[in-house]
């Protein structure tokens, strides 16, 4: 194994090492003089459309250089936190998609501080995560801020319409009601003609997943308390740095180089090992990194809340040690024995994500730019997210209807490769997993309340496969996933394996002025996304949890003939 120290050793960027077998750094070194011979850094700055296939159509580039022009305004954020608080508000409930919603996710858990209000992202279908966020809502002291770059997100304007009922009992709602939304926009357009409390304009030259750095991620974060100013300047040495033209002096483009070396090494599983002040983050370089790369039948997935016991993370693996202020022995240890596979290991040494989250928002940003440009694909677009929204919409107009399902019992409905001999389930979780080959992933899609209990009880379910198998296992909460990891399930390498659960909730949410409930639209998209997945040729096992079923029980069933099918015990 060789250690290299990369550009990150620049004060105020956090060190970056780079520990990995010789040939694999020899591959790195060719990315950054590629990238050098390019001249790739000055061209990216000077926001050089040709540097990614298509020619010279228009990038949406807006997010280089965000941090320098945010200072120059960065008191209204505090002005914004002081106002919402002298109208009595001191919750906000936060209601997007994707890019939209998943920084505000990183503030409301990383960024709290004593001066801000509860922060709580609404980003599912789930009824019953709906009901249970309503139950908590005081009406008369709660903002609402809808955020849609386009205006046109579908669980976006019917979660719009929710909130709005749900403020309509303290009076006129639009007194509560703030949005965030791209100027121009259809959104825009009907908020300011309906004189809401406030609209806060996004930048159309800037992707949603590259929008942290503007009102979609600073916004959110000035709600939950932080200092938005001193977040700028902790993150400013990075923004500079960035600039640097030498890509072994640059700490994006250096961690880009490394990336795409991965990618072209077949160690798609992007797996990072988080110190935990820092794992709200992972969810958002998630997106960036899956939905960014994972097209043209290549990519990287980000595997950050992967439960591992005994496997190693091997062949297939690029590990990223994201380190805080107090490093975690348990993460070290994993990092320590991918080193000793043979596994690159990149260690950032972060420090406080408190006080830092912005400057590793600029590293991975500029890192993902540069890893697309090294892959070829245009790092910029999602061109297979748009399939599953259609075969939604067509099972929402009746256009498409579900299948029946091939088995039922035990609590279950099950569509999918299920074999006619008893156990029936056993045997379809045991020809889900037979269907996964050395270097492919399983991943688990969970339609239902994203609740901490539900989450430990999935990672128990995804620790079958793991220790059975020593694969890949990859989660997600739908319909969250569609706009992050989707794209790559969709659109990267034919290498995945998918099991969606549902539930059939006791008690359905309808949608206010509309002939639909969300239970209706939350199966359309898990139902729609099941059949793209198996268009394209993915292995999808569908299993839907029966009405009056206790969810963490089932789940726990699952896991116990998971087990059974793989291991017999």
């Amino acid at each position: 194994m060789t250690t290299q120290p990369t550009a990150s050793d620049r004060p105020g960027t956090g060190a970056m090492n780079l520990d990995a077998p010789t040939d694999f750094v020899s591959v790195v070194d060719e990315r950054r003089a590629a990238l050098d011979r390019a001249d790739f850094v000055r061209r990216l700055w000077k926001r050089d459309p040709s540097l990614w296939p298509g020619g010279r159509k228009q990038r949406p580039l807006g997010f280089l250089g965000r941090i320098a022009a945010e200072q120059e305004r960065h008191r209204r954020y505090a002005f914004l936190r002081r106002t919402v608080r002298d109208r009595g508000v001191d919750r906000v409930l936060w209601l997007g998609m994707g890019g939209a919603s998943l920084f505000a996710e990183v503030a409301s858990r990383t960024l709290r501080g004593e001066e801000g209000v509860a922060l709580t992202v609404v980003d599912t279908t789930d009824p019953t995560a709906l009901r249970s966020v309503a139950r908590d809502v005081d009406p008369g002291r709660t903002l609402a801020v809808v955020a849609s770059k386009s205006g046109t997100t579908l669980e976006t304007t019917l979660l719009e319409a929710w909130a709005t009922s749900l403020l309509e009992p303290a009076g006129d709602p639009r007194r509560r009601l703030a949005y965030v939304t791209d100027p121009g926009s259809p959104m825009d357009r009907r908020a300011r003609e309906a004189g809401v409390f406030a609209v806060f304009p996004g930048e159309r030259d800037v992707g949603g997943r590259f929008s942290a750095t503007t009102d979609f991620g600073l916004v959110p974060a000035a709600l939950a308390g932080a200092d938005v100013g001193a977040l700028l300047d902790a993150a400013a040495p990075m923004e500079a740095a960035c600039r640097v033209g030498k890509v072994s002096a640059n700490p994006g483009a250096d961690l880009g180089a490394v990336l795409a070396a991965a990618e072209a090494a077949e160690r798609r599983y992007l797996t990072i090992l988080p110190d935990e002040p820092w794992r709200p983050l992972c969810a958002w370089i998630e997106q960036l990194v899956a939905e960014s790369t994972g097209k043209a039948g290549r990519g990287l997935l980000p595997l950050w809340d992967e439960p591992q016991g005994e496997a190693i993370l091997g062949e297939d693996r690029l590990v990223v040690r994201l380190v805080g202020e107090r490093p975690s022995e348990v993460q070290d240890a994993l990092a320590a024995e991918a080193r000793a596979a043979g596994t690159p290991v990149v260690t950032i040494r972060a420090g406080a994500a408190q006080e830092r989250v912005l400057a590793e928002v600029v590293r991975w940003q500029v890192a993902v730019a540069t890893c697309g440009h090294l892959m070829e694909i245009d790092p910029f677009d999602q061109p297979d997210v748009e399939a599953t929204k259609a075969a939604t919409r067509r099972m929402l107009e009746g256009e498409v209807l579900r299948p029946e399902p091939d088995f039922v019992g035990d609590g279950f409905e099950v569509r999918g490769d299920v074999p006619a001999a008893a156990p029936r389930l056993v045997g379809a979780l045991a020809t889900l997993a037979g269907a996964v080959r050395r270097g492919d992933y399983l991943a688990v899609l969970a339609y239902l309340p994203p609740t901490a209990e539900l989450a430990d009880a999935l990672g128990r379910l995804r620790a079958e496969f793991r220790a059975a198998r020593g694969i890949a296992v990859a989660g997600g909460w739908g319909p969250r996933y569609l706009h992050a990891s989707g794209q790559f399930h969709k659109g990267g390498p034919a290498c995945g394996a998918f099991l969606v659960l549902t539930h059939q909730a006791g008690e359905d949410v309808p949608v206010p002025g509309r002939d639909v409930t969300f239970g209706a639209v939350e199966r359309a998209q898990a139902a729609a996304d099941a059949a793209v997945l198996r268009e394209r040729g993915r292995p999808v096992l569908e299993i839907e949890i029966q009405a009056g079923e206790d969810l963490i029980e089932a789940v726990g069933r699952l896991a116990a003939a998971c087990r059974k099918a793989l291991r017999g015990a």
